[in-house]
């Protein structure tokens, strides 16, 4: 806490950081960053691959909530609503 007794969100982290209570990636492999990365890509793509689909799927499955799954399903969908082989791969999220 600093002097006003108010405890900063970079002084919260640092609390969890010394007492190895929070998990940090420390490569590239990182799949949060991933899917980022994929998502970004969709917002300006023009198309969206089957294996982009795939993997977008796959990462988002096994790293993400239902909630936030569906949510990145209809956004997905909505942006490529006429790439079937897409929308059969990102409805097994």
């Amino acid at each position: 806490a600093n002097k006003s007794g108010t405890l900063e969100f970079a002084e919260f982290v640092e609390v969890f950081r010394r007492t190895g209570h929070l998990l940090e990636y420390q490569d590239e492999e990182n799949p949060r960053e991933q899917m980022a990365s994929i998502l970004g890509g969709v917002s300006t793509a023009r198309h969206l691959s089957n294996g982009t689909a795939d993997q977008l799927a796959r990462l988002a499955k096994h790293n993400l909530g239902a909630q936030r799954r569906i949510s990145i399903e209809r956004n997905v969908l909505q942006r490529f609503p006429a790439q079937l082989t897409a929308e059969e791969r990102l409805s097994s999220l």
